[in-house]
């Protein structure tokens, strides 16, 4: 993943958020175990380098996300339709909130 020096805060900082996961009835698959033991964690802080790298700060652990060339490689969204995605390539495209 990039260089940390060259990481950034995204726009729109988590505010003592939780991990929302959908509804129990809506997952098609079970969590494995790792991501079982961060929902309802406080996230602390959401960070992407320049070159489209994601790393999500919960409880004490990190999640990270390399950018990839040839897909979209994470999504997120926010409370009020807030959408930021890495295109391929590493770009990001940001929409919203909806009005």
């Amino acid at each position: 993943m990039g260089d940390p020096a060259q990481w950034g805060h995204l726009p729109h900082q988590p505010r003592g958020g939780t991990v929302l996961i959908e509804e129990r009835s809506e997952l098609t698959e079970d969590l494995p175990a790792e991501l079982e033991r961060l929902v309802g964690q406080q996230i602390s802080s959401v960070l992407v380098s320049e070159t489209g790298d994601l790393a999500i700060n919960i409880g004490h652990a990190q999640l990270s996300v390399a950018a990839g060339e040839d897909y979209e490689a994470w999504e997120m969204g926010g409370p009020h339709g807030e959408i930021i995605l890495c295109k391929p390539g590493g770009d990001l495209a940001v929409w919203g909130p909806r009005t």
